[in-house]
């Protein structure tokens, strides 16, 4: 199997690293005379601390330092203002590991508060995924390590790519992966009760192929300059050379005013997004792949 066919089989990453991890710490009496994980920030910066090449920093990280390297994996200690998987910033300093490989994208791993890596250290995972897709816009996951880190001593390294990453044509078949049966946001529409009085409608405003998941109503909400609005999604098939697509359609006092289709290729990388334009400025509405509910964002 080749690593760049590979695609992460996410819920045994967290669980599987907790268990090879428990165990691995040293002994209290080894790691009180184990030196402070932070120190290493004590010391100058140098190029080989770069997470990219030519910048001391990297987006919300103000300072890194160069902690382990495994093959081509760079592994780095960073202090941080905001956590890069949450985007929140309001935890104040914080600490955290990145990494870095050619040609590969590692997405940002579990930040915690300072105060508590002095206490505990942190633990957590971290994903190295392809520049590009193999199959639609999926990214494959490469490379995965389990990483443990303080309060004292060095970095605990495992590399569970062998061991957590399997091929994404053998989860799905090519027919299961044209009708998006590797998207939660895919399989909840599936399960979820269908919204029969707007089906036609919503066949005839889209002009794809009739629903073959959905309508799913996400239910009523008021917003301002809109007035009663309510959401459906709904999946439609593949026909000829067109692949199936995801519909967000949007409803407006008992009227349909916008709805947006994208491929299935565009709903893997970001969902769907529909804008609905109104006296005072505009409403966006957006579900994403995971299915984590709807985002709503009002400019005037």
């Amino acid at each position: 199997m080749s690593l760049s066919r590979r695609a992460i089989a996410g819920l045994a990453v967290a669980g599987l690293a907790a268990g090879v991890l428990v165990g691995a710490g040293t002994g209290p009496l080894l790691q009180a005379a184990s030196p402070d994980s932070l120190a290493v920030f004590d010391r100058e910066s140098t190029p080989a601390d770069e997470v990219i090449p030519g910048s001391s920093t990297y987006g919300a990280f103000s300072a890194t330092r160069l902690i382990a390297e495994i093959d081509d994996v760079r592994v780095f200690a960073v202090r941080a203002n905001q956590d890069r998987r949450t985007g929140i910033d309001d935890l104040g300093s914080l600490v955290c590991v990145a990494a870095s490989a050619p040609g590969v994208e590692f997405v940002p791993s579990t930040c915690v508060p300072e105060e508590a890596f002095r206490e505990q250290g942190l633990r957590g995972v971290l994903r190295g995924l392809a520049p590009s897709s193999t199959f639609g816009g999926s990214r494959d996951v490469e490379r995965v390590f389990a990483i443990e880190w303080g309060p004292r001593g060095g970095p605990r390294i495992v590399d569970m790519t062998d061991s957590t990453v399997v091929a994404l044509d053998d989860l799905f078949t090519d027919d299961e992966l044209a009708l998006g049966a590797d998207i939660p946001l895919v399989l909840a529409m599936r399960d979820a009760p269908i919204a029969d009085d707007v089906a036609d409608e919503i066949n005839a405003l889209t002009e794809l192929p009739a629903a073959i998941a959905g309508p799913v109503s996400y239910g009523e909400s008021g917003y301002d300059g809109l007035g009663i609005t309510e959401l459906f999604a709904s999946l439609h098939p593949p026909e000829g050379d067109q692949e199936a697509h995801v519909c967000l359609s949007v409803r407006v006092e008992g009227e349909f005013v916008a709805w947006q289709c994208n491929p299935l290729e565009t709903v893997r990388i970001r969902g769907v997004r529909v804008v609905v334009e109104h006296d005072g400025g505009q409403t966006a509405f957006r579900i994403g792949p995971k299915n984590e509910g709807i985002n709503v964002e009002q400019t005037s």
